[in-house]
């Protein structure tokens, strides 16, 4: 919890609290409702549904396997702090150009991406082949995520993967991150057939990689 009160500030929002169903069809069925219900919690802020792919994306010869995420830029700020974390604060291009990604910073320089405007060829696991163009970049400062994250409109992700209004994980913003763990595991009573997990567990091995990092970083 220090390494992330020292990495963001007061008031930063935080991914708490993110929901997987166990089926092999790993999918949120009732993800509306689920939302509507817990953002009503006076100790949760508000929720959002991700989809969320491994894909690989290629820009020239150079590619990568990345963890894609579709989001919904408006309901994604009342839940995440996605947008304190582009540099150039266009979230919202999501919305205005369906056709278009944002990178990793490390995953942007990797694949030779070097400004905004560039194209690159997003390539499914069944296959088909899309051409998005780079809006932004995102930047939290951990390597092992800004190695390996993008961002598209979930509308947009859920036609690369050939499926309709489908999400495999919702997550929601608490006003207190300390309670994050109290909260999930209360949740994970109501949920059985579904994964609760806290920030502090969903991080855990990105929390140790980044002290290490801090470590390391301190002792040169």
């Amino acid at each position: 919890t220090r390494v992330l009160e020292k990495r963001y500030p007061p008031g930063t929002i935080f991914e708490v609290l993110s929901s997987k169903p166990k089926d092999v069809k790993d999918k949120i069925i009732d993800y509306k409702f689920l939302i509507d219900k817990f953002s009503k919690n006076p100790l949760i802020e508000g929720g959002a549904p991700h989809l969320k792919s491994q894909i690989i994306i290629k820009f020239g010869s150079v590619d990568a396997t990345a963890s894609v995420i579709g989001i919904n830029p408006i309901e994604e700020i009342k839940a995440t702090s996605i947008e304190s974390m582009l540099e150039y604060k266009r979230l919202y291009t999501l919305i205005q150009d369906p056709q278009s990604i944002i990178l990793g910073k490390i995953l942007a320089q990797d694949i030779g991406v070097k400004q905004l405007g560039d194209k690159v060829i997003v390539i499914a696991p069944s296959g088909n082949i899309f051409v998005l163009k780079v809006v932004d970049f995102f930047i939290s400062g951990i390597v092992g995520i800004d190695k390996t994250r993008a961002y598209v409109n979930i509308k947009t992700i859920q036609k690369i993967l050939g499926v309709t209004d489908q999400v495999n994980e919702v997550v929601f913003r608490v006003k207190d991150p300390k309670l994050a763990e109290k909260i999930a595991r209360k949740i994970q009573e109501e949920l059985p057939k579904y994964e609760v997990r806290s920030w502090q567990r969903s991080l855990a091995n990105v929390l140790k990689l980044f002290l290490v990092q801090n470590i390391i970083t301190f002792i040169i």
